[in-house]
């Protein structure tokens, strides 16, 4: 590709041999969008230039020197005023040269009535014909070029030449002229190819910079309306607390302290989860697009399957099916009730949906595999209930657009989820198919378009979490997915990728 993410832009890859180009296709593409076509050639010149420069400088010279001698030679009785104005006008024709980029089409109207008389000069005035068709545009060119032709009905009364009739010297000038403004227009038109080429391609960059700056705010409002939904029940918790103390004022000391805790907790964590929004409502576009090479091994070397790794004493290692009752048994959250109607458990959860997290995994699992789908799941999870909540959302909604890209781009071919996580290590999620056509011809049909957006929001869900993600094609065709996310909060997280907490395992924390 042309493009790659670089700091908080995606930035354009540097060109390779700059020095090889002409300055006109090394200058950066007007805002207009012209690509250099009708600007003045101001760029200084690329090395390439000079050597051009030099090169067509030393043959002009060379040329009308051999064009001028033999015609001497020959014509011993031309004055030596016409040899002395001959070769004065060859010189001013080669230094006239080193400003045919700029003034191609002054120059050589001013110096083609040299031509009538300047053999010295013929060189020159070839390659001044040439320039004008390269720098400008093709009718631009022809004009001028039926002005140069002229000089060539006066020229062999100047300097006959007993070898060539008058109509051959006319003939002869005339293909000479077609011969190099046809030559400098192909290469005008091949660069103008390039040039539009280039622009289409600025255009498609940018344009695929808008789609990602789009998936992202797209993927933030998403966030942003999930956590509203949360804190607007932490709120209403909070209000509940303070209501059943202003009602209870006469309750027992414990369980006033209880609820002063609650109200105490339920504050805390709101004001948490608001700074948490705003912080996520602020951020600019300034993103890289994935994690920096300096974050090393997010992706796994080849080694042992999931299952052969040999779990903790106190890891739950449960199949997908039976996962969903594993990861509901903690899900509550207990208080105790000092509103008048005794005491006694409730969910913290009911009075408002519960966003999806953990504990949904296994229906994800279950829609993929009744969508067609074959999934090995693997979970190795510590204590899932103790996972902060924007970690476990942003873990289900990676996990969901993980199985969705395969459905879509890599249908027929079977996946592999692995879940791994505990308060220590964090929680790990890897997702691994193979790409490319499958070998079932009903699901090799069914590969959908998309723009590549996608992944974009996986990466804002993982940087929220105080994560990272990162995606890899192996050199076997397999499409490897793995993000880890902090499972415990982290303060003042934002949208960026490429950062580590400390407790992720080969992190270079501290």
């Amino acid at each position: 590709m042309g493009a790659v993410g670089t700091g908080g832009r995606v930035g354009v890859r540097r060109m390779e041999y700059r020095w090889l180009l002409p300055a006109l296709l090394t200058q950066e593409i007007p805002a207009d969008g012209d690509g250099g076509r009708s600007a003045p050639q101001s760029a200084p010149r690329s090395a390439r230039d000079w050597a051009v420069d030099v090169v067509l400088f030393v043959a002009a010279v060379w040329g009308g020197l051999a064009v001028w001698v033999p015609l001497v030679e020959q014509a011993p009785d031309v004055s030596p005023a016409l040899r002395v104005a001959d070769l004065a006008a060859g010189l001013v024709t080669c230094a006239a040269l080193w400003w045919r980029r700029r003034w191609p089409v002054t120059l050589t109207l001013v110096l083609t009535p040299l031509g009538v008389f300047s053999a010295s000069g013929s060189f020159g005035l070839l390659i001044l014909m040439f320039s004008v068709a390269v720098h400008r545009r093709p009718p631009v060119a022809a004009a001028v070029a039926g002005v140069f032709w002229l000089p060539g009905f006066l020229y062999p009364l100047v300097w006959p030449d007993p070898e060539l009739s008058y109509a051959g010297s006319v003939v002869l000038t005339l293909g000479l002229t077609v011969g190099v403004t046809g030559w400098g227009m192909f290469i005008h038109a091949r660069r103008q190819l390039v040039i539009s080429w280039r622009e289409r391609a600025a255009l498609a960059d940018a344009e695929r910079h808008r789609q990602v700056a789009d998936a992202r705010r797209l993927e933030r409002l998403r966030i942003a309306r999930e956590m509203h939904d949360v804190l607007g029940h932490r709120l209403s918790l909070l209000t509940m607390h303070a209501g059943a103390l202003e009602f209870r004022p006469n309750a027992p000391p414990e369980q006033l302290a209880h609820a002063a805790g609650a109200v105490r907790t339920s504050a805390r964590q709101a004001l948490a989860e608001l700074r948490e929004v705003i912080g996520l409502l602020r951020q600019d576009d300034a993103v890289p697009e994935s994690v920096p090479e300096s974050v090393p091994q997010l992706v796994p070397e080849p080694g042992p399957p999931p299952e052969s790794v040999p779990p903790h004493a106190d890891d739950q290692v449960v199949h997908a099916d039976q996962v969903d009752q594993v990861f509901k048994a903690d899900q509550a959250v207990q208080v105790e009730r000092v509103d008048g109607e005794g005491t006694g458990p409730v969910d913290e959860y009911a009075s408002v949906p519960r966003t999806p997290g953990l504990a949904d995994l296994a229906s994800l699992v279950g829609e993929s595999r009744r969508a067609g789908t074959a999934v090995r799941a693997y979970y190795r999870v510590v204590e899932p209930h103790t996972i902060w909540p924007v970690a476990a959302r942003g873990a289900y909604r990676i996990v969901q657009e993980a199985l969705t890209n395969v459905r879509k781009h890599a249908p027929g071919w079977p996946v592999t989820l692995m879940v791994d996580g505990s308060v220590a290590e964090g929680l790990r999620i890897e997702v691994r198919n193979q790409t490319g056509p499958s070998g079932d011809p009903e699901m090799a049909g069914r590969s959908e378009p998309t723009g590549g957006t996608g992944l974009v929001g996986l990466a804002e869900r993982a940087a929220l979490a105080g994560g990272a993600l990162r995606y890899e094609v192996t050199a076997d065709g397999e499409f490897r997915l793995c993000a880890w996310l902090s499972w415990t909060p982290v303060e003042n997280t934002g949208i960026t990728t490429g950062t580590r907490s400390a407790r992720e395992p080969g992190g270079s924390g501290g």
